[in-house]
């Protein structure tokens, strides 16, 4: 999203929240923002486009993993219950949903201005619903 904002020149503020502290192949972890600038490197490589994206460019945050990957935490939960009954949305607990906390606490803190338009990036999980059903207990019944 970041290469491709760049590249199109739109100036939206790209945040991303990430559901683990570090990425990587195998052994080989490294931090997320810098993963993630890696990537868009090779991106920007393979494309052949005139464009950079530095570390300092990405923004990432790692507040809402809680005790970590696939761990759910209570804002997860609250947050899934909420888009589920207002929107009809689906969220999973390891995803969207941690996303989603973090979005929501965001606004709370006022990090993200009120009135301000966001585009909510959903990128599916709906099958970890069913791996993750006994950690959502009754959340699943509001859906």
């Amino acid at each position: 999203m970041l290469v491709a904002a760049r590249y199109l020149g739109i100036r939206a503020k790209i945040i991303g929240i990430s559901p683990m502290r570090k990425i990587g192949k195998s052994w080989r972890c490294s931090n997320v923002r810098e993963e993630i600038a890696r990537i868009a490197k090779k991106l920007i490589d393979k494309l052949g486009i005139d464009l950079s994206v530095s570390v300092s460019d990405v923004i990432n945050t790692t507040d809402y993993v809680g005790e970590g990957y696939g761990k759910v935490t209570k804002e997860c939960l609250d947050a899934i219950k909420l888009v589920a009954r207002k929107e009809g949305i689906i969220l999973d607990p390891v995803y969207t949903g941690k996303a989603m906390a973090g979005l929501i606490d965001k606004i709370k803190n006022k990090q993200i201005n009120e009135g301000a338009n966001i585009v909510f990036m959903h990128t599916g999980g709906f099958p970890l619903i069913f791996a993750y059903s006994d950690d959502l207990g009754g959340t699943v019944d509001v859906m």
